[in-house]
């Protein structure tokens, strides 16, 4: 197993490190299996053209809860929990590395183990799923830091910011056919797209506006494949704006029969409602006017691209 110290690193720098390897909150990204970020974005991050993510109030406070997160781990499984303070590098594959939450010692289980913690909502993750429904993200990390360090178990320890609440720790055991095929799919990726700094497909919008944020104000000649696309999109808008009538229509005499009742029920069993509640929001035209300047000191900018049929 190889190891880099992190002890002696700044924040900046720790940061500029992991922009060498494929780190365990990669792994879902490049295999096509995150729903927050796309393959493209780490390539762009890892070949020096994106910043690297600096983090949000939500993660700086889970990097900072971490510490009581390992505390409640060592009390409740009764365990030896250390934090390394190094990064972890595959003996065989040397673009893969981990960045782990806590080494676990126990007699309960053979060798060594890692701590993997998260915080979350339970509006993003059901407390009533697991442990038999765990985000597929948290898996690939898990797995990733298991190959990497050689560990032959992890545990998965999960805080619920909106409850504040600890899931019970799920134990995960080491998975090495998974392990073997997401070896060979990252490295062949590294290899194909950071070292060769050849971009892999762009996937969302996002990434387009990456790669093409300003317009340059000529129009260009579609092919006979994007003018045959931009029949059957126009096709398919009718076709939504034609349901969306419908909708419309189908709920107005739904309500109309609701008049002042709470709902519809059929069989005795509610399968409508339409109550009544209130909301408050901001009115920012008023803000606006009566406080000009406080208003434009939270103005942010920011720029993107509007697609429109004509």
């Amino acid at each position: 197993m190889n190891t880099i110290s992190t002890s002696e690193l700044s924040t900046s720098e720790w940061r500029e490190l992991r922009t060498n390897f494929i780190g365990g909150s990669d792994v879902a990204a490049v295999l096509g299996a995150s729903s927050y970020k796309t393959p493209f974005v780490v390539w762009l991050e890892k070949t020096g053209q994106l910043p690297t993510d600096h983090g949000t109030p939500i993660t700086q406070f889970g990097n900072l809860f971490e510490g009581v997160a390992r505390d409640e781990f060592r009390k409740t499984m009764k365990v030896n929990v250390t934090e390394p303070s190094a990064m972890f590098i595959h003996p065989e594959y040397p673009m893969l590395a981990g960045n782990v939450d806590g080494v676990i010692q126990s007699s309960l289980h053979d060798g060594k183990g890692i701590l993997e913690i998260k915080t979350t909502t339970t509006h993003r993750v059901s407390p009533y799923d697991l442990p038999d429904s765990i985000p597929i993200e948290y898996t690939l990390q898990v797995q990733q830091y298991l190959g990497v360090t050689g560990f032959a178990y992890a545990y998965l320890q999960i805080f619920f910011r909106d409850t504040c609440e600890f899931a019970e720790p799920i134990y995960i055991p080491r998975d090495d056919e998974l392990i073997r095929k997401n070896n060979q799919q990252l490295s062949e990726w590294w290899t194909s797209h950071v070292e060769t700094r050849t971009p892999p497909p762009m996937k969302t919008t996002e990434d387009l506006i990456l790669r093409y944020p300003g317009s340059n104000g000529v129009y260009k000649e579609a092919s006979a494949m994007m003018a045959k696309k931009y029949r059957l999109l126009l096709s398919i808008r009718e076709r939504i704006s034609g349901l969306n009538a419908l909708k419309e229509s189908v709920e107005f005499d739904l309500k109309e029969f609701c008049a002042d009742a709470e709902g519809i029920a059929i069989d005795g069993q509610p399968v409508v409602s339409w109550r009544s509640s209130e909301r408050n929001s901001m009115d920012i035209t008023a803000f606006r006017k009566d406080h000009p300047d406080l208003y434009k000191s939270y103005l942010k900018t920011s720029q993107t691209r509007t697609f429109k049929l004509k």
